[in-house]
């Protein structure tokens, strides 16, 4: 099950307690050359160059990590879910409650991204999560309840 997951809902935290099962598919070491695997948080936001091979890559990986993975986590870029639907490739999104922002953008600060990641996040916040409510091609919506992550719901899904 491919699961697009909004920022900061628990991908990395669930992929390792779940680590037989699950996999997180960080974006960022797809799509950017100075990718550092021990600081990927603190470079969320920062622009940097773009690898050649971005989405292609990313989305060849989530089709094969789904042969191997039950749960396969990914970015809520709105052009990997675009080429996930050209492909008919179904996918699930888990978004949290709008009314969460600021527990969300405090756990952004805790964890380290920086300045640049949380404002956007913070002007973004609920467009960023009705767009994947919204998205039509999503073959379900799952909303966390408060101070809930993916780990807390994996086995229902």
């Amino acid at each position: 099950m491919i699961i697009s997951a909004f920022p900061g809902t628990g991908k990395t935290f669930a992929s390792k307690k779940f680590e037989d099962i699950a996999v997180d598919l960080e974006s960022s070491e797809y799509q950017w050359y100075d990718y550092d695997f021990e600081q990927v948080e603190q470079r969320k936001g920062k622009t940097t160059e773009k690898k050649i091979l971005w989405p292609r890559n990313y989305f060849d990986d989530i089709l094969s990590s789904n042969t191997k993975f039950p749960f396969v986590f990914i970015s809520s870029n709105p052009v990997i879910l675009d080429m996930l639907t050209v492909h008919n490739v179904k996918f699930v999104t888990v978004t949290p409650n709008i009314s969460d922002k600021k527990d969300y953008l405090d756990s952004y600060i805790k964890r380290g991204n920086p300045e640049e990641f949380v404002n956007k996040m913070s002007d973004n916040f609920e467009s960023f999560i009705k767009s994947l409510d919204n998205n039509e091609n999503a073959l379900c919506h799952v909303k966390l309840e408060h101070a809930k992550h993916i780990s807390d719901i994996i086995t229902y899904l």
